[in-house]
């Protein structure tokens, strides 16, 4: 078995040396029977405790990206993502090239290990391969830099991305809002090819939750003019940037909007509702609200309580 130092000159995994206080699990010294491997990735074998990631992967009968990228994704779904790494450093020791959807997966681990430096190595990685620019990898980049590093970062990782999706831009926006560069959103966010619902819930959210209650109630106004049906997300910060600002014309502009495109409002934005109609001095529609939603509330306790008993009386007939 070849030392860790001549495996460090290896290209591949030079650039994670600072991963390899887990070199027992990468580069296993014994050697493992094959003919008793899992030929099916998609089996719960994740679970089993006994058997390192590097192991999971060695055992595999077939053992090509598909099956690796598979095992890691097992681990990642368990919130086992250190592992879900240690078992992509071993998919690149057995010079299995990894695909867009392995980055996009490690990448996203890198993300919930808040392990900054890890995904620059990745990134530099998907670099030398040349799948940087595939907007499933871009995008997964950008998410790391904006969450954990800075608006430059992201911007070079945006930059590099060859098409950039809906997706893309909308984390690239909300990088900006999150540093406070609201001009700098603005104008991504006008350059965008395409504006759906996300793109602008980003806009009028990161506006609302930063205090730019006229600018987010004005993006609203601009979204519904364009044409694009609101989500039920989009309301509730439209709703408390309008309180905000005291504008109970356009608040109840809101109000019937979300009747007409959801029908049936959520208790939060019932709750945003009524708050936003008291806070404007409008107590007569706040307690119509209320009472709408209390109505609604009091036919659900009676169902449920209705379901309840019946699920009470087969328990108790069964148990006769």
């Amino acid at each position: 078995m070849a030392t860790v130092p001549s495996l460090m000159r290896h290209n591949k995994l030079a650039m994670f040396r600072h991963y390899f206080p887990l070199t027992n699990d990468i580069f296993p010294r014994k050697s493992h029977n094959l003919s008793a491997g899992h030929s099916n990735p998609g089996q719960d074998v994740v679970s089993n405790r006994s058997s390192g990631p590097h192991q999971l992967l060695d055992e595999m009968l077939k053992r090509d990206v598909e099956s690796a990228t598979s095992l890691i994704g097992r681990f990642a779904k368990q919130n086992q993502h250190r592992q879900a790494i240690v078992c992509f450093l071993r998919m690149l020791f057995l010079d299995i090239r990894p695909n867009e959807y392995t980055f996009g997966t490690v990448i996203h681990s890198s993300v919930l290990l808040e392990d900054l430096h890890l995904g620059r190595q990745i990134h530099a990685y998907a670099k030398k391969i040349s799948l940087s620019s595939n907007v499933f990898v871009g995008s997964a980049m950008l998410d790391l830099y904006v969450k954990l590093s800075n608006i430059y970062d992201a911007l070079r990782a945006f930059q590099d991305i060859h098409e950039p999706n809906v997706v893309s831009y909308a984390t690239l926006i909300h990088g900006y809002i999150k540093e406070g560069r609201f001009d700098e959103a603005g104008v991504v966010f006008r350059s965008m090819p395409e504006r759906n619902v996300v793109s602008w819930n980003t806009m009028i959210s990161g506006c609302s939750q930063s205090g730019k209650n006229e600018e987010a109630v004005n993006f609203f106004v601009e979204m519904l003019r364009d044409g694009v049906v609101p989500s039920q997300s989009t309301y509730p910060c439209a709703i408390i940037a309008a309180a905000n600002v005291g504008a109970l014309g356009i608040g109840r502009s809101i109000h019937a909007s979300a009747v007409k495109f959801l029908g049936e409002l959520s208790l939060f934005l019932a709750n945003s509702l009524i708050s936003f109609y008291a806070k404007c001095g409008s107590m007569e529609d706040s307690l119509l609200t209320f009472n709408k939603m209390r109505e609604k509330i009091s036919v659900l306790e009676c169902c449920y309580l209705r379901l309840c008993s019946e699920r009470t009386r087969k328990w108790c007939n069964i148990n006769v």
